[in-house]
């Protein structure tokens, strides 16, 4: 099917259905990969009736050229009516090109026009690259023809870039990196998380519940009946819904169109403070919410002695951080601003000392045990009575 639909061989409104579950080694088949190129787009109908595509091995797809429509099962989708519905994917999908993007998604790369409904994916998505990267939960770019609709993406879409240019970006979306389409009635699962990261410029992350990047000029864009229960990490622009808003030129915008409900209404979200992504420093922001792994944080710039800080935290229904693991410590790095110094004090965290005949048992606030800790040289030295920042 793949190299007949990519040779041009095959006719445009073919019917094609799934009989039973199949086990997919993309590594073995990379050359030819995604049904449907830029030269010859998948024009059929594909039902998956109800079964599922398990990827046996995680796609690597290191050696995949630039700007190659082939990391997903669906490269490129021009179809009219229902293009592909009923199917289920698990697995993984990784991409890591050095000296190129890095882009990514878990069942279709460009749908042109057509629509996707009742598909989902369950698993990992992610892609690294050294100028951008980007990916979607389920398709990376919907366009102004293009609908998604009823489908449902459970796992991991993390982007990171590893870049030396402030034009570079890191785009993530719990179903779509970019749409200037249509998203309706899509869910993004409980348990999913959404992360977009990058090595030199932090504002240059945006990650969104639902779409990464929402171009509001489009005429045709919208999303409505959504819910993205996932944790938005690490972003500079995170939303619940929208990573950022564009133009149809794809120029970010910050302010909030007045007529925006026409376009995106009736969804729900957790995992962000906002529906559409603002940037930290953002007046109408006084102390933004943080999510990671299901927990929500606050960075207050005040000088408190510890034990005022974690009273406050306490009134507020909450604690002084606990840092678990190594992915932990770095998202409370991507939230501090770079004016908070070891020399200004640092800030403080959930921990205290005990001395005791043994030496000092260190503990958090949460009575869980400290097994991890990344004590910087010459650390710790008691700051303030057995807490330390």
């Amino acid at each position: 099917m793949r190299a007949r639909v990519n040779e041009g061989t095959e006719s445009e409104e073919k019917y094609y259905r799934l009989e039973s579950d199949l086990e997919y080694d993309r590594n073995a088949i990379l050359d030819y990969c995604s049904v449907g190129n830029y030269d010859h787009p998948f024009k059929g109908h594909f039902d998956g009736n109800g079964k599922t595509i398990h990827i046996v091995n995680e796609i690597d797809a290191s050696t995949v050229r630039i700007n190659r429509p082939d990391v997903a099962l669906f490269g490129v989708i021009e179809s009219s009516g229902t293009a592909v519905k009923n199917l289920n994917i698990t697995g993984k999908i990784s991409v890591a090109i050095e000296g190129a993007d890095g882009s990514a998604a878990g069942l279709a790369d460009y749908l042109k026009s057509g629509i996707i409904e009742n598909c989902t994916f369950s698993g990992d998505v992610l892609a690294t690259g050294i100028y951008n990267a980007d990916a979607g939960g389920l398709v990376y770019t919907v366009s102004g023809d293009g609908i998604i609709r009823n489908c449902t993406f459970s796992g991991t879409v993390r982007v990171g870039c590893v870049s030396w240019q402030d034009w570079q970006t890191s785009i993530a979306g719990g179903i779509a990196h970019y749409c200037s389409g249509v998203i309706e009635n899509c869910t993004v699962l409980h348990g999913s998380i959404i992360s977009a990261m990058n090595d030199y410029s932090f504002i240059s992350t945006y990650a969104g519940g639902i779409t990464g990047i929402f171009n509001y000029e489009s005429p045709l864009s919208r999303i409505s009946g959504c819910t993205s229960d996932a944790s938005i990490e690490y972003a500079f622009y995170k939303g619940g819904v929208i990573g950022r808003i564009s133009t149809y030129e794809r120029k970010y915008i910050d302010e909030i169109p007045d007529d925006l409900n026409v376009k995106v209404f009736d969804n729900t979200f957790t995992g962000a403070e906002y529906a559409i992504g603002r940037p930290k420093g953002n007046p109408r922001e006084e102390n933004p919410r943080y999510g990671f792994n299901g927990h929500t944080y606050k960075l207050f710039n005040e000088s408190l002695t510890w034990q005022e800080a974690q009273e406050k935290c306490e009134s507020m229904g909450g604690h002084l951080a606990a840092i678990n693991s190594i992915e932990e410590n770095e998202f409370i790095f991507t939230i501090l601003d770079s004016s908070i110094t070891q020399n200004d004090g640092g800030v403080w965290l959930g921990g205290y000392g005990t001395k005791g005949a043994s030496g000092t048992s260190w503990q958090w606030v949460t009575d869980e045990p400290m097994n991890f800790t990344a004590w910087i040289s010459g650390q710790p030295d008691y700051y303030e009575s057995g807490h330390e920042r």
